[in-house]
């Protein structure tokens, strides 16, 4: 009976043995459930990375089409710095360019609107000082109001320095680790967005006035440029007050920073930055940069002693192809001119606008002054250029566009544009460097010069002639050249002169200082002026062959400083006249009671069958075909090079002068003198035109990144967790049209 209840039980080595297969067992099924909870995590970050990218990316490419522009973020404007340790633990600072763009919204609602330092809401009608920007309707058509979205990557904490636990690299050659932050919560960059107006009202001494946003932008007014007004959009270190303590007075200007700027007012703006922004990404294991290092050993790349590093999102122009640029008609129907298929066009065109990063190179025709008569002359349409190009331009060391050509720098376009906007007098003159012409004349021959319109997409090879000068005193509008002085073609020297239609013999016609006077002697003497007289034109052609005219080569410039004009002579060989350009004023030629007064004069069409009448004139835009001097009038040793010029010669200073750009036939009928041109009388013709250098078979070609069509690349770089080797990145590109651009 005892024996019965006896119990058996399992010996040691039973359970030892059963321990041992429960723990293979184990192993063998946790390990698989781990690796698929590892997978599964880092398919759910890799799903999450993809759902965000394209996410930002359909929201970035929505807001720049509804945009009104794009600012150009080519160079400093797109650059942002980044902070990450060196080799030896050192935080240092990292340009990464293409990580920052800015938006600028359509306008809406009235800008003028406002009272007591803030905007009206236009639904209650009261000062809303809330409101950071007008509030109501889009302003039609489109126009860009004081609104900026500005993208771009920052450290979650501006105010720390940037750790990431989760990648673990070494320095190169066995170094060690290499250190990324100190553990504990991440600090990594992340991308932001933020809707800031660059202006605001304020009331400033009881009047309300419209100034830079302080809380967001340094006032470039209180830069060291004085050239430079408005709020500095293009700060690098804009939202890293770690990065700009490092920066330092000595180096502020290369990053185009405000020098004098405290510290605290700094760390103010980051943190208003910071109360605007938001991140689009997400706030914790998500990274927008990636270092580049080996994964086979994992050891980080350095360059110059920095480590690489790619940023994962690029804002950045669409990158055209090198376009030849469309050149834009110069004649227009009904405006007919001789010799006009050698007129070039004023402007050049490309498919799209919003120029940045721009590169380009001009094959001029190929440039003769003239060695003989018909297409050997001047007035002949030349070939196109053959070679390489023989201007270029681009950025300097200094960041301005220059124009190249065989001697160097010839044009300083940034210079033209700053003295421009600026009102400097004589933006023209300045931005020549005339050293470099003056040593190479066959550079000055074949001098382009161009202004840039980068939001238009356009080239413009003209200039006004109040441009052109040295004497800054003389008001824009005074800088007119006019017949004041010596006459075009004629030496002072005669102390008595007839007035047209009268004749007195005696002097020669080279004696004469004005219009009247010289059409008078040539009307009479035209015949023998000719070393051959049997050649001279018969009396029935001299209405087509004695003229009182004008030579704007000659054309007196305003100011005691005496600078030829572009056209002239020895100056710039391929300058001529932009069609339609010109303004002439001079005395009412009509009998009546405003006879002798000022009046503007008509242009008729340069065509031998139009003869011109009072009031009326015909001009030269560009050279016309010389005839042969020698064959058809026994002229003799004559040049048919437009670089030379003779006032006493009659072949070069009559004759000739027919066939150059700039000549400006007058009313020519015998006995309808120009009143108040006299000798002694001060001259009281007065000319301003446009002067251009192009030619019809000249070539512009244009390589540009087109801010009018934006790309977007968006990486999105997500940790799912600590034990992961390796982060989930997916990358997602778009690109976006701006629609509603400001031509």
């Amino acid at each position: 009976m005892r024996r019965r209840l006896m119990k058996r039980a399992f010996t040691l080595i039973e359970l030892l043995t059963v321990m041992a297969i429960s723990a293979i067992l184990l192993t063998i099924i946790a390990i698989p459930v781990v690796q698929s909870f590892n997978l599964t995590r880092a398919a759910q970050g890799f799903a999450d990375a993809q759902n965000r990218a394209r996410i930002l990316i359909s929201q970035i490419e929505r807001e720049i089409t509804n945009s009104a522009a794009v600012r150009d973020n080519s160079g400093v404007g797109g650059t942002l710095i980044v902070r990450l340790p060196n080799q030896v633990g050192t935080q240092v600072n990292i340009s990464l360019p293409y990580t920052k763009l800015d938006v600028i919204k359509p306008a809406a609602g009235d800008p003028s609107n406002f009272a007591n330092g803030a905007f009206v809401d236009p639904d209650t009608g009261k000062a809303d000082p809330t409101l950071s920007a007008p509030k109501g309707q889009p302003v039609l058509p489109g126009a860009k109001s004081d609104t900026v979205v500005r993208y771009f990557i920052a450290r979650r904490d501006p105010f720390t320095a940037y750790n990431n636990p989760y990648l673990q690299l070494r320095l190169p050659g066995g170094g060690g680790q290499f250190s990324l932050g100190t553990g504990g919560r991440d600090n990594l960059y992340v991308l932001m967005r933020a809707e800031v107006p660059m202006y605001v009202v304020r009331n400033i001494a009881g009047i309300d006035t419209r100034v830079v946003n302080s809380d967001f932008f340094f006032d470039l007014d209180r830069d060291a440029d004085p050239n430079t007004t408005g709020p500095l959009m293009d700060d690098p270190a804009f939202m890293d007050p770690l990065a700009w303590a490092d920066l330092g007075i000595a180096n502020a200007l290369t990053y185009a920073l405000p020098q004098a700027y405290d510290p605290a007012d700094r760390t103010e703006m980051v943190n208003n930055w910071l109360r605007e922004a938001s991140i689009v990404t997400e706030f914790s294991r998500f990274d927008m940069i990636q270092l580049q290092y080996n994964k086979q050993n994992r050891e980080v790349v350095f360059t110059n002693g920095l480590p690489a590093v790619t940023p994962l999102v690029r804002f950045q122009p669409t990158r055209m192809n090198p376009e030849a640029a469309k050149g834009m008609l110069a004649v227009r129907t009904t405006e007919e001119t001789d010799n006009s298929e050698k007129i070039g066009p004023e402007t050049y065109e490309t498919q799209n606008g919003g120029w940045s990063d721009l590169f380009m190179q001009i094959w001029p025709s190929a440039f003769n002054p003239g060695s003989g008569p018909g297409d050997l002359s001047s007035g002949a349409v030349r070939a196109p250029w053959a070679g390489d190009p023989t201007l270029t331009l681009l950025r300097d060391a200094t960041g301005d566009y220059q124009i190249f050509g065989v001697p160097g720098q010839v044009f300083n376009v940034s210079l033209y544009d700053r003295l421009s906007k600026s009102g400097a007098p004589y933006p023209f003159y300045n931005s020549v460097n005339w050293a470099n012409l003056a040593a190479s004349p066959a550079a000055r021959n074949q001098f382009m010069a161009f202004a840039i319109e980068p939001e238009k997409g356009r080239v413009r090879s003209s200039f006004d002639i109040r441009e052109h000068g040295v004497d800054a005193t003389i008001p824009f509008e005074d800088r007119v050249p006019s017949t004041t002085g010596a006459q075009p073609g004629v030496v002072v020297g005669a102390t008595v002169t007839p007035t047209d239609p009268t004749y007195q013999s005696g002097a020669g016609w080279q004696t004469y200082t004005g219009i009247n006077q010289r059409f008078a002697r040539l009307w009479h003497e035209w015949d023998t002026l000719w070393p051959d007289v049997s050649r001279a034109p018969a009396r029935d052609d001299l209405a087509n062959g004695v003229k009182r005219y004008i030579d704007l080569r000659n054309m007196v410039q305003p100011g005691g400083t005496t600078v030829p004009s572009p056209i002239s002579y020895g100056q710039l060989g391929r300058a001529s006249i932009v069609p339609g350009s010109e303004v002439i004023v001079g005395p009412d030629q009509n009998p009546g009671p405003n006879y002798g007064r000022l009046v503007r004069y008509t242009r008729v069409p340069n065509v031998d069958t139009v003869a011109v009448g009072p009031n009326q004139y015909k001009i030269n835009y560009t050279d016309r075909r010389e005839p042969d001097w020698n064959a058809l009038f026994g002229f003799t040793g004559g040049s048919y090079d437009k670089s030379q010029y003779n006032g006493n010669d009659f072949l070069s200073a009559i004759l000739q002068a027919r066939y150059r750009a700039g000549y400006v036939e007058l009313n020519s009928r015998f006995g309808e003198p120009i009143p108040g041109i006299d000798v002694g009388a001060a001259g009281n013709i007065y000319v301003t035109y446009r002067f251009q250098f192009t030619e019809p078979n000249d070539v512009v070609s244009v390589d540009y990144g087109s801010t009018e069509l934006m790309e977007v690349v968006l990486t999105i770089q997500n940790y799912p967790q600590s034990n992961l080797p390796n982060p989930q990145i997916v990358t997602v590109r778009g690109s976006a049209a701006v629609r509603n651009k400001v031509r």
